[in-house]
């Protein structure tokens, strides 16, 4: 198997994935130095107290990824912290954050919207920002089913403001189905 720089980052996403979502604490979020529990005001704190790098090193990072949950539960508070951690995030980080911000996006999508500008400054693929990271390995009902519920969200959202950001997401959504109907076409599973 060739390796791409794409590739590599999609098994870095992965396996950050996979210690996000197989925790088995669930939704109770605690501090790896205590059972104090991790809040938006303590990530927040820490971004004021520590600065960004020491902020993504200590709540947004692969072992301890209980930062990434509050963003992906669609919090308001949370989502704003994403937007400016991802200014300065590479890597892993950033992916992560990305991926996190998409996943808020099934849950507050006009909490998300409104953060697309400013992501987009960066070399940010819109892609990544309007659709949750899905391994190629994922069954097709699976990647579909979380396509619907992204859609079905983003439909929901009627403030004028937000109608842009709302349509690139969709329109990107389209894409990535078209894409994988071809790749199922040509024998492939996936395209993200």
């Amino acid at each position: 198997m060739v390796y791409t720089v794409r590739s590599s980052m999609k098994l870095v996403v992965l396996l950050c994935l996979c210690v996000v979502y197989g925790s088995p604490r669930g939704a109770e979020l605690d501090k790896r130095d205590g059972n104090q529990k991790v809040d938006v005001a303590a990530i927040e704190k820490s971004l004021k107290t520590d600065g960004p790098a020491q902020t993504l090193k200590t709540y947004f990072n692969c072992s301890h990824p209980d930062g990434y949950r509050l963003i992906q539960s669609g919090d308001a508070r949370a989502i704003d912290l994403a937007a400016k951690l991802l200014e300065v995030a590479d890597g892993c980080d950033s992916e992560m954050l990305l991926s996190s911000l998409a996943t808020a996006i099934q849950k507050n999508p006009e909490a998300v919207l409104p953060y697309m500008k400013t992501v987009q400054r960066g070399n940010v693929n819109r892609e990544n920002f309007c659709i949750p990271f899905i391994a190629e390995e994922t069954p097709r009902a699976d990647a579909l089913a979380v396509l619907e519920r992204s859609e079905r969200s983003l439909r929901a959202v009627n403030k004028p403001d937000l109608q842009k950001p709302k349509q690139i997401c969709l329109d990107e959504i389209e894409k990535y189905r078209r894409s994988m109907d071809r790749g199922q076409e040509s024998g492939k599973n996936s395209a993200h």
